[in-house]
């Protein structure tokens, strides 16, 4: 099983009842305490704040953990940096989270899976699926 989210500050966002940051994309029928989960582990704070000149250096944070849900291990592969400005002019971000419950998913290790590009997300083009 492969599960992933992208966690950010947006208009809209899967659930409605939800305001401000939110998951807008998420695998279909994913358990909701993993959801939850992953939405907790979303937390960034900007070394440099929204239009200073080093902005651009804000870093990326990468991560690998384990956790347990309902007795099974579960690895969690995370990406979360910086996103500039949201759209009510704030300071954002963007979290994407990777659920594997295989080691065999994460055959290549965990820093080449998240330096892959084509794995981790580095942008979010604003579109919430139906």
């Amino acid at each position: 099983m492969i599960e992933e989210i992208i966690y950010t500050s947006a208009e809209k966002g899967l659930k409605q009842e939800s305001r401000g940051f939110w998951t807008v994309v998420s695998t279909s029928g994913m358990a909701l305490n993993i959801a939850e989960r992953l939405a907790s582990m979303s937390g960034y704070r900007q070394a440099f704040p929204l239009n200073h000149p080093q902005s651009s250096l804000n870093p990326v944070n990468y991560s690998h953990v384990t956790m347990r849900i309902a007795a099974k291990k579960l690895h969690v592969l995370s990406r979360v940096a910086d996103a500039g400005q949201d759209y009510t002019g704030r300071s954002n971000k963007l979290a994407h989270h990777i659920v594997i419950d295989s080691v065999v998913h994460l055959t290549p290790g965990p820093a080449r899976l998240l330096a892959d590009a084509s794995v981790v997300v580095d942008h979010w083009d604003g579109v919430v699926p139906p």
